[in-house]
């Protein structure tokens, strides 16, 4: 939204929203320039339709007690694509169960802890391993170079006798070799301690795979990881970890974007660990959950039904465009 420029007659502005509870006031401002903003969360829509400020116009004195956005919000999620394994793809690892992290390391993601609190869990463990997908600024070999380096000395300072595993898988792959690690035989489950999400790819990719998945259920992600049960009721399907919401340490915040006095999760550290352990003591259970949310991803965000979401989303709304309209042009852009 820092970005948002008027740029037509009608203007739509598309982003991921925010990771936090609220929006900037930098991000109400330039959403005044656009007739509609779309995206992907309801948990990023409320960031824009709860949030206030209370403000003077330095022209005219006049006190507001809620500035707030006024434009309409929409949300429209990613949908499921229809990707094929790179059946090239290579990955060997010495332990049958593993977990899967995959986070760019900084504050936000909170990588050390999980990494911490996963030997801590599996120390003795000679067959569990954990998979880290990460980077610290870019795709180089300098910065995998840094990524080893700073998990090495972590392990080597503080775990020089583990027998859990750790293994780094550093740089670009493509989507099909990104289908491939989630569905590598050894690869059993999806760990996060993120503090917030404004969708979280990866854990999208877990849940489309029918991966069970160990997160707190805060933030963006409890869209696609909630379905309903036997009696209607809304379930978050992953194994959830206890949090408490606080605000922001001074290392993440990010004028016009990520505010001082903005809260996000911070993960029990205890909580992790437990699930973490139950999932792997009772996998059979939990995949079995798993694959029943797989299942309705599948049916709820698929590709042709998020496209026609995304289609009407954008058009609906122009003064230039009536309802019937939108509907004949979408029929033509799928026959097309």
């Amino acid at each position: 939204p820092n970005e948002f420029e008027k740029m037509a007659p009608y203007n739509v502005g598309v982003t991921a929203g925010i990771e936090v509870d609220r929006i900037s006031p930098v991000w109400i401002e330039k959403s005044q320039l656009m007739d509609k903003i779309i995206v992907p969360s309801t948990f990023s829509k409320a960031g824009f339709d709860n949030t206030s400020y209370e403000v003077t116009n330095n022209e005219n004195g006049q006190h507001i007690p809620e500035w707030r956005n006024h434009t309409p919000v929409d949300v429209v999620p990613y949908p499921v694509k229809t990707i094929e394994a790179d059946k090239d793809f290579k990955l060997d690892l010495d332990t049958s169960f593993n977990f899967l992290a995959m986070a760019q390391w900084g504050p936000r993601k909170n990588l050390d802890a999980l990494i911490k609190w996963f030997i801590d869990e599996f120390h003795d463990e000679e067959d569990v391993g954990l998979v880290v997908k990460s980077s610290r600024k870019n795709n180089s070999v300098m910065d995998r170079d840094a990524v080893e380096k700073q998990l090495t000395d972590f392990i080597n300072s503080n775990y020089p006798d583990k027998k859990c595993k750790i293994y780094v898988v550093h740089g670009y792959l493509t989507e099909q070799e990104v289908k491939a690690l989630f569905q590598h035989d050894s690869i059993k489950a999806f760990c996060t301690t993120t503090h917030g999400e404004g969708w979280c790819l990866p854990m999208f990719d877990a849940a489309i795979e029918g991966m069970p998945v160990v997160a707190s259920p805060w933030s963006a992600y409890t869209d696609f990881m909630t379905m309903p049960d036997k009696k209607g009721k809304d379930r978050f399907m992953g194994l959830k970890v206890d949090f408490d919401l606080g605000t922001v340490g001074k290392d993440s915040i990010w004028d016009g974007v990520i505010e001082k006095g903005s809260n996000w999760a911070f993960p029990k550290e205890f909580s992790f660990k437990h699930n973490m352990r139950k999932l792997y003591n009772n996998y059979g259970t939990y995949k079995k959950r798993a694959t029943q949310l797989q299942k309705h991803i599948q049916e709820k965000y698929e590709n042709d039904k998020v496209m026609a979401e995304m289609f009407t989303a954008i058009s609906a709304g122009s003064p230039n465009v009536s309802s019937t309209e939108v509907d004949e042009m979408f029929a033509n852009l799928t026959e097309g």
